[in-house]
């Protein structure tokens, strides 16, 4: 039997953007301080404040590096004379950053014409079952669940169904009481449905924005952002707001999205069902028969997803394929030392590829 993995990074999101709208893309590395300076001036003067006062720089120019300016806060959080400072900044850091992302995707369209839309339509049309199609990503956004809650819609594919199962999609035993509603009707949302584990499953190895934790203060303590067994919630709606409140009978609690922020050896913040996640993801990996990177640059900091990956498909026999679409070719060299398959096929585009299927 056929089993599809497919590894979505930023690049599969960014490819639903026309041209017109690219200066609204969602977060990248290079040059995120510079495009969110004059849309978040006070948390990100502080935040450069920080590094002006502690390292004799700022965050903009050579210097305007997401994964740089993350990995500093977060290690300066242990600091014993820095530690207080440097974590409200890298709690600032998180939340800016959750806003950013919140804004740039919840209004990007899915159709039938997108990208990811169309790649997975093409492997349920080869009479490739949905159980077997899984999905690895380490995007936030809810993209992908939005594009797979179409294709369950479209009857061409009812035979094929279930495709999308909210929220077993993720593989993660949510207690109902945890799944909320937003206070108004008229909010769009996914439809929740009795699981049989048969849908294609989203894993998302860096967390997601529509997780949160709950918290009676507005700015929770370090302790409580880093505590791996802390309760998880799950919103139903579809346009994310990241500083939503959960209403209570007694208190309202602000939230906080569960997301591992770009830092070196993220596994030490894990919450653990973040961490059953990543076991799955390397289950899927080793079982599968074909492989599809979609604009995952496979950042050499990140230890974590780099020895996951080249770990699992060093024990997979079963590949000897992989499909790469990213508009870096430097790439192919880097994945094919890494795990060396006897076959790579390399495209610069989504276009380039769905033109060659």
């Amino acid at each position: 039997m056929d089993n599809v993995v497919l590894i979505l990074g930023a690049g599969a999101t960014i490819a639903e953007y026309n041209k017109k709208s690219k200066k609204n893309c969602p977060p990248t590395d290079k040059g995120f301080f510079d495009s969110i300076r004059n849309i978040y001036p006070e948390e990100v003067g502080q935040i450069n404040n920080y590094f002006l006062n502690n390292y004799g720089y700022n965050i903009f120019s050579e210097n305007d590096s997401l994964e740089k300016i993350f990995v500093s806060l977060y290690s300066d959080s242990f600091h014993l004379k820095l530690g207080d400072d440097a974590f409200k900044n890298f709690r600032l850091l998180i939340k800016v950053f959750n806003k950013r992302i919140a804004k740039t995707t919840n209004n990007l369209p899915v159709s039938r014409k997108s990208c990811l839309y169309r790649i997975i339509s093409n492997y349920l049309k080869r009479g490739i079952p949905s159980k077997s199609i899984s999905i690895i990503t380490f995007n936030y956004d809810i993209q992908i669940e939005k594009v797979l809650s179409l294709l369950n819609e479209t009857k061409r594919y009812n035979a094929m169904k279930p495709i999308f199962e909210f929220p077993a999609c993720y593989r993660i035993s949510f207690d109902p009481s945890l799944i909320t509603n937003p206070t108004s009707n008229k909010t769009k949302c996914f439809k929740t449905v009795e699981s049989t584990d048969s849908g294609i499953r989203i894993l998302k190895l860096h967390g997601s924005l529509n997780w949160y934790s709950g918290h009676y203060v507005p700015d929770p303590s370090k302790s409580a952002i880093f505590n791996p067994k802390r309760r998880v919630w799950l919103t139903k709606r579809m346009t994310i707001n990241p500083g939503m409140h959960l209403t209570g009978a007694y208190r309202v609690k602000y939230t906080l999205p569960l997301v591992i922020p770009p830092v070196n050896q993220k596994s030490g913040i894990f919450h653990n069902v973040i961490r059953s996640m990543w076991n799955i993801a390397e289950s899927d990996l080793k079982k599968a028969t074909e492989i599809l990177i979609f604009g995952y640059s496979c950042p050499e900091l990140d230890f974590e997803s780099i020895n996951m990956i080249q770990r699992s498909l060093t024990q997979n026999r079963k590949y000897d394929q992989i499909s790469i679409i990213d508009p870096d070719p430097t790439l192919v060299a880097r994945y094919t030392k890494l795990i060396q398959p006897s076959k790579v096929d390399y495209y610069t585009s989504a276009k380039n590829y769905l033109d060659n299927l």
